[in-house]
């Protein structure tokens, strides 16, 4: 823009008011308007021969002038008191014809030899067309990337949908495509909200059965005394107005049954479920008739096999059973190289559904990201994305803190790491706290270590139990163990 200036100045105000593409406006060091250019009329519905001579405050008085509508703010007149420069964008619009205009603004001071600002310049561009064409490119490109929505078999995402680049979800990513070659059962789990259903929808895309249906329940959602007749369908006479019906193992015939939480659903329908596994037959609440089971089965649960075994959750034997093969989804605080990019997926395939022109994360939100815990993992980060969009301005580019939920303002510190012995700021007995917290890991690791990663071998050393273990690897973060 330098550049520009230099080769203004040689222009008499003549030449810039000829100017018809953009809007050139220049007040002298008493703040008053002395050139207006033809572009600038154009966009303000105002005649040159009314603005020259006085000041931008005078412009935004509706008493005088009743046409125009715009910010309180003039730009121009603060480079011309603080010698800044400025770009924004500003709405407001003619009554004239009610024509709404979005402006791309610039304000730079010229100074003259006494190092005085003697000019403002400001230059300004209806950028309302542009906008539209961003908009519009980015609905294109959300429509090519976004999750499908007319799949026949049922399902809206693949392992396109799958977003993020760490280690850890690619090494899932590459053991479910494996998986998605056979027809072995699947286990997958995680914590609630690392779209364990995302990813047994994309294994299920990726298989042979793509072309077949994908059923998905809940056992958590459906009452015990209904779930096995959901799974099995019912014969009439079964009970009291029952009638024949298919249950979800008929429904999901040659394609693919999703059950999700598994871990909730109770251990004597665990075990019907293992020696369906088993025998490949079931057989419908009240039916004597026993069908074969066609379809490939893909289970979820949202804790640590081995834990929800030790707790009663899960069948040590149906479990050997689902988890031929066992895919680990890590929580979104494990892999926080992922948040960004996650982030700015949702906002490429939602702002332009929602009419804003939002394209990313400002670094203020960044930061807060980093910091925030993601107990609700890639759900919360998709809601919390979901609501910035629709408090973000219409034209605005970048989510800003202001956009984001109240609570995570209230994150302050970075994520719980142990701390070095001398940690500033914090009295003698947190500083005991972290000196002991930091040493139990270390002697945790030193015996996983020195145990090749085995739990039970482990958690015997050390004489505490495996589910202890468990929780205690979990809250240094130290590496997965096996079994």
């Amino acid at each position: 823009m330098e550049q520009d200036l230099k080769a203004l100045r040689p222009l008499n105000i003549g030449d810039l008011e000829r100017i018809t593409d953009m809007a050139v406006m220049i007040l002298d060091a008493e703040g008053r308007i002395i050139c207006y250019s033809k572009g600038c009329e154009k966009i303000e519905a105002l005649r040159r021969d009314e603005v020259i001579g006085k000041s931008p405050e005078e412009l935004y008085n509706p008493q005088q002038f009743p046409n125009i509508i715009r910010p309180k703010r003039s730009m121009v007149l603060d480079t011309l008191k603080t010698g800044k420069i400025y770009q924004e964008t500003l709405d407001y619009y003619t009554t004239v014809g009610g024509n709404e205009a979005n402006i791309l603004c610039s304000t730079y001071p010229i100074y003259g030899k006494n190092g005085k600002i003697d000019y403002a310049l400001c230059i300004y561009r209806e950028v309302s067309d542009y906008l539209e064409m961003i908009a519009d490119g980015n609905k294109k490109q959300s429509d090519r990337q976004a999750p499908s929505q007319y799949l026949q078999n049922g399902t809206q995402h693949t392992f396109a949908n799958v977003i993020g680049s760490s280690p850890m979800l690619q090494k899932a990513v590459y053991r479910g495509k494996i998986a998605a070659k056979t027809d072995a059962p699947v286990l997958i789990w995680g914590e609630t909200g690392t779209g364990k259903e995302v990813f047994a929808q994309s294994i299920h895309n990726y298989s042979a059965f793509s072309s077949y249906p994908f059923v998905a329940v809940n056992c958590s959602a459906i009452p015990e005394a209904l779930l096995e007749s959901t799974l099995f369908g019912t014969c009439k006479g079964s009970y009291t107005g029952a009638v024949n019906r298919k249950g979800l193992f008929e429904e999901a015939e040659n394609g693919t049954l999703f059950l999700d939480e598994l871990n909730s659903m109770d251990i004597g329908l665990q075990s019907k479920l293992l020696r369906v596994l088993e025998t490949g037959r079931f057989r419908a609440v009240g039916g004597q008739e026993e069908k074969p089971c066609k379809c490939r089965i893909i289970s979820a649960i949202n804790e640590e096999p081995f834990i929800a075994i030790e707790n009663s959750h899960l069948r040590a034997d149906l479990y050997y059973r689902l988890a031929v093969f066992s895919i680990e989804l890590p929580p979104l605080i494990r892999r926080r190289e992922d948040i960004s990019e996650t982030a700015e997926y949702f906002i490429g395939s939602m702002a332009p559904v929602l009419g804003k022109k939002v394209t990313r994360l400002s670094s203020a939100v960044k930061q807060i990201f980093e910091y925030h815990s993601w107990p609700g993992n890639v759900r919360e980060l998709r809601h919390i994305i979901t609501q910035a969009i629709y408090f973000a301005g219409k034209d605005e580019a970048f989510i800003k803190p202001h956009h984001l939920p109240e609570y995570l303002l209230r994150t302050k510190a970075a994520p719980e790491k142990a701390p070095p012995s001398g940690l500033p700021g914090t009295s003698g007995e947190e500083r005991l706290s972290h000196l002991m917290n930091a040493y139990e890991a270390k002697i945790i690791q030193d015996a996983l270590e020195n145990n090749g990663h085995n739990i039970s071998q482990t958690a015997k050393q050390l004489q505490i139990s495996r589910t202890n273990l468990h929780n205690k690897i979990k809250k240094y973060n130290l590496e997965k163990a096996e079994g």
